[in-house]
């Protein structure tokens, strides 16, 4: 067993494509963190994530993507609904 930890921005494309049974992560959503003064997480750098995810995962392996709306100006963040 190998234990990844860090950026993925920076993790992601070095890994071979179906090896990971495995990820768990929890993404700067909506922007409501920071992390490390990092960029701003828009809707392109997100999707581009989901797409290495997709292709590192192996056949039946999994991905936990922890997400959690917050209240923003009254309303929902946004993320878990169309």
């Amino acid at each position: 067993m190998k234990l990844l930890h860090g950026d993925c921005l920076k993790l992601l494309p070095g890994i071979d494509d179906w090896s990971v049974d495995l990820t768990v992560t929890s993404p700067p959503y909506d922007n409501l963190r920071t992390y490390n003064n990092s960029l701003d997480w828009t809707d392109s750098i997100w999707q581009s994530i989901i797409k290495q995810l997709y292709r590192v995962t192996k056949p039946g392996g999994v991905v936990v993507w922890v997400v959690g709306d917050a209240t923003v100006k009254g309303g929902e963040g946004g993320v878990t609904h169309g």
